[in-house]
């Protein structure tokens, strides 16, 4: 981890934040919000990533006018959530890019109507990536997501971190039972795969293996032996994390962080 000293240093300098081709890419959102709008969120994003949160910091949103589309006219009676699909890479030739895809931007909280926006696994605050200052809200799994995302980087990939459902609005996310809404984020996940044009996909979970083979392999996106479904990392009925772990790892937080970690660097063949 790089921690900032001064003003002119930062977290994660040898990283890049949605540059390369995220201007690119990121126009497979286009159908939901506007381009200005990713953009202007992205900027400020890619900010807090190298510098960290500030106190009292509240998640960036969007408004009614940055919608490219009415299909969330039907949830502004809840909070919705989405989260901006980023790049992260370094600035030296890539062997290509791995796609990580969760299952959906889950929020419980926010106004009503308001989109808020956050990010994988919360990769945009240092809290999340390198577990400083956790409280209640970061768990083992955020930073081993983002030492899994490192040990990518160090392998000569480029990663994509996007969700496999674009919205979660209303309890258990009511646009899961609206046709235009599912199928409006099945669309945006195709194109997706299409602009990104990644070497393999990782399904962190059951629910977003589905949705992408549903949405990939049946609409011709990607052949499906090229995606690769592994555990959720916060599932935690079973210790997964340790089937075929050649060492043994010491309870707590950090123990569990880096044989999660492990098992997906394992999967992965890093």
């Amino acid at each position: 981890m790089t921690k900032p000293t001064s003003s002119t240093q930062a977290f994660d300098a040898d990283v890049l934040f949605n540059k390369g081709g995220w201007p690119d890419f990121i126009q497979s959102q286009e159908k939901l919000f506007s381009k200005e709008s990713l953009t202007r969120v992205s900027d400020g994003l890619r900010e807090e990533f190298h510098c960290g949160h500030a106190e009292g910091r509240q998640m960036p949103s969007f408004q009614r006018s940055d919608w490219s589309s009415d299909v969330l006219e039907p949830f502004t009676g809840y909070p919705i959530g989405y989260d901006l699909p980023c790049l992260i890479s370094r600035d030296r030739p890539t062997r290509g890019r791995i796609m990580f895809c969760a299952q959906d931007p889950l929020r419980k909280e926010g106004t009503p109507g308001v989109v808020t926006i956050g990010t994988f696994f919360g990769i945009d605050s240092e809290r999340y990536r390198h577990y400083i200052n956790p409280g209640r809200q970061v768990k083992a799994h955020h930073p081993a997501m983002w030492d899994v995302i490192r040990a990518c980087l160090d392998a000569s990939y480029d990663v994509w971190l996007t969700d496999a459902v674009k919205v979660f609005a209303g309890p258990g996310n009511l646009l899961l039972k609206d046709k235009r809404g599912r199928q409006l984020c099945s669309e945006i996940l195709a194109d997706e795969i299409a602009q990104v044009q990644p070497v393999r996909v990782v399904a962190l979970g059951g629910k977003a293996a589905n949705e992408l083979h549903k949405v990939a392999v049946k609409q011709g996106g990607i052949d499906g032996d090229r995606i690769m479904a592994l555990p959720h990392p916060a599932y935690y009925k079973t210790k997964w994390y340790l089937e075929g772990a050649p060492r043994d790892y010491p309870s707590g937080v950090e123990g569990l962080r880096a044989a999660k970690r492990d098992f997906y660097c394992r999967a992965l063949g890093l």
